[in-house]
């Protein structure tokens, strides 16, 4: 297991053994799931954001996060 420390500005540096596994590099969009306590973290692809773009909006009543 790999941890970071939230800065108080909220600001949380990826590391270095996350970001080789997951082939990030600066610029990359994050996306992030909340459940519970728990959170997972993943790279955002361009199809991910075009999709969302797209859909946004689209479901009036749905809660987005």
């Amino acid at each position: 297991m790999t941890f970071s420390r939230l800065t108080s500005k909220g600001q949380v540096t990826v590391p270095k053994a996350v970001r080789d596994k997951l082939h990030l590099k600066p610029g990359d969009t994050l996306a992030y799931e909340v459940e519970g306590a728990e959170a997972r973290i993943r790279k955002v692809t361009s199809f991910d954001a075009s999709w969302h773009r797209a859909v946004s909006g689209n479901f009036g009543g749905v809660e987005q996060s």
